[in-house]
């Protein structure tokens, strides 16, 4: 776990008028002071603990309609992970206007379990991958 104390880029970028933003994996801390949101995050969409689908994850959270923590409460959201991160940092990113940012991304989807739609493993099955 992180430090509470440990000065992060998001706060030093938040101090020098940056809007800053995560989405993903933060996997520092779940509990406050060391979420990404109590670490310098104004806007904080992240996956509890290792990853979705890991013993932290809430029950009944997938890659397919995730629970996430957004601003540090709990959340059911629709989609696939990975597109649920972009769409959310894509309307942040746009609400700001031409205030610089910085908007840390973090994917879940190359995390054990692996998940994904059929639609797109399939071709690579029929190869035989």
């Amino acid at each position: 776990m992180m430090y509470p104390d440990e000065v992060t880029v998001a706060e030093i970028l938040g101090d020098n008028g940056y809007r800053t933003g995560i989405f993903g994996k933060w996997h520092l801390g779940d509990n406050c002071p060391m979420r990404s949101c109590d670490q310098g995050f104004q806007e904080s969409l992240v996956i509890k603990g290792g990853g979705i689908g890991q013993p932290s994850d809430p029950p009944g959270s997938s890659y397919f309609d995730p629970i996430l923590q957004h601003n540090g409460v709990q959340k059911k959201y629709s989609g696939y992970c990975t597109n649920v991160f972009f769409d959310a940092a894509t309307e942040w990113i746009e609400r700001g206007g031409s205030k610089p940012f910085f908007a840390y991304i973090a994917t879940n989807a190359p995390h054990s379990p692996l998940m994904v739609a059929e639609e797109w493993s399939g071709p690579f099955a029929k190869m035989g991958l």
